[in-house]
């Protein structure tokens, strides 16, 4: 059953109020298009960008919630993404947001020592740490404040870490600017919360002592002043000491974790590096998931039938309902929309955090089959509600407007849709078109109205 409750905006009032409260978030939200691009079901990871990828953020959440549940906090409030970027980090941040780098997972070996990291995470969470960071803001010089503060206003405002990543890029990067860090008291007060945490889940504090045994083999890296992590933590001596004392020997993960870092990593992996180098890579060959490594592979080469074949071998022992994303995916690429629906109808069925990207596809599959009889505006609808932010919907919206000769509708969404990709000057252009046909008396004129004086209102202050 596809959720229809997603707010109508069409049928907002459009006081003053609301005008400037959106016209701000356009104008953030511009800047956050043109710097920080959040990426779906990617063809390939490209750094500095966001993934959204149900499969890696179903694995992650996994680890994490339990984490925020034993803390206090509720899951729903606190957002996870991960950034492509090679260097060993995460971070948390206003929102509240954690923010995880591809480059700590793949050199991650054992899914503890990735839990670890969350942990310490939620402990800066659990700990109030991020207003003190916001302090830090205020006492910043002014265009640093401007590039950073309105960046972190904006993931604040649209739960979308990329306006952080946004702001921070102006000065230094995210993972090593000084706005950014916390003080070495927090540091030690997360970790100490991380190690409580852990040993009430009975899960072991061993993955903080191999991780940092791992970074202190890589300081030549970590203490170059261009990366300099570990300048307000605590040593990584001192950590692993801390790790040592609060490890209880009894404490174990789940085993399932284990494999689904696994899946997790090779993934990672298979879509960061190229497709031929995935194929010859040791740790691709002795992985238990090596056949969804190399379907990846194949798909981003666009040799369909052999990812196909791979994941057949895979699901021999994997019964993942990933994979039946996964197939939809490529199905609807050659262009059996048939065998595209039953897949991903298979995916929406068995996979159970509800996301964007599948309603998304399922929409896709379903306009290119007149015999479809999904509905597809509130599968659509569905996208939005859980990702406001998401420029895609909004585009297949407006298909679906012009097919049944809706023109004005069709050029409102067209126009969400240009918004969100920061295209300022076709949102404009369809905004014009659409003051031609939307008459005052039509449903759509408010949500005109709106747009019109939201997007003059932005325009006017950048």
């Amino acid at each position: 059953m596809v959720k229809t409750s997603a707010p109508n905006t069409s049928l907002r009032p459009a006081h003053s109020l609301w005008v400037y409260a959106r016209a701000f978030w356009l104008m953030l939200f511009l800047f956050l298009c043109w710097h920080a691009p959040c990426i779906s079901a990617p063809v390939h990871f490209q750094k500095g960008s966001l993934v959204r990828d149900c499969e890696i953020e179903d694995i992650l959440r996994s680890y994490l919630d339990p984490i925020l549940i034993k803390a206090g906090l509720n899951p729903a409030t606190v957002r996870m993404f991960l950034v492509i970027d090679p260097t060993i980090n995460a971070l948390s941040a206003p929102g509240p947001l954690i923010l995880v780098n591809t480059g700590l997972i793949l050199r991650c070996t054992r899914a503890e020592e990735l839990i670890s990291v969350l942990a310490h995470e939620t402990g800066h969470v659990k700990g109030r740490h991020i207003l003190g960071r916001l302090e830090a803001f205020k006492k910043a010089t002014t265009p640093y404040l401007v590039s950073v503060g309105l960046g972190a206003l904006l993931s604040i405002l649209t739960q979308n870490p990329a306006g952080l990543l946004l702001g921070a890029g102006v000065g230094q990067s995210v993972a090593t600017d000084s706005l950014l860090s916390f003080t070495r008291d927090q540091e030690m007060q997360a970790d100490i919360i991380s190690f409580n945490l852990l040993n009430q889940l009975g899960w072991p504090t061993t993955g903080t002592i191999t991780l940092f045994q791992k970074i202190e083999d890589l300081n030549a890296l970590l203490y170059n002043p261009q990366r300099n992590y570990m300048q307000t933590h605590p040593s990584g001596p001192e950590r692993i000491r801390m790790a040592q004392k609060a490890n209880q020997s009894e404490h174990h993960l789940p085993p399932r974790f284990q494999q689904s870092f696994d899946r997790l990593k090779v993934k990672i992996f298979a879509y960061q590096n190229k497709p031929d180098a995935v194929r010859k890579d040791a740790f691709v060959k002795k992985s238990p998931f090596r056949y969804y490594a190399l379907a990846i592979a194949d798909y981003r080469q666009g040799r369909f039938d052999h990812a196909l074949h791979n994941l057949d071998h895979l699901k021999q022992t994997d019964h993942s309902p990933y994979i039946a994303e996964f197939r939809a995916q490529i199905y609807f690429e050659q262009g059996q929309h048939n065998d595209a629906l039953k897949a991903i109808n298979d995916a929406l069925t068995h996979i159970k955090r509800p996301h964007a990207s599948l309603y998304i596809l399922k929409a896709r599959i379903c306009l290119q089959m007149p015999s479809c009889d999904a509905p597809v505006e509130g599968l659509l609808r569905q996208a939005i509600y859980l990702e406001p932010f998401n420029a895609e919907p909004w585009y297949y919206l407006s298909i679906l407007a012009s097919r049944k000769h809706h023109e004005g509708e069709a050029l409102i969404y067209l126009t969400e849709h240009y918004v969100r990709l920061g295209d300022i000057k076709r949102a404009k252009a369809c905004l014009t078109k659409a003051k031609c046909v939307i008459k005052p008396k039509d449903p759509m004129f408010v949500h005109l109205k709106d747009l019109d004086q939201a997007i003059a209102y932005a325009a006017r202050i950048t």
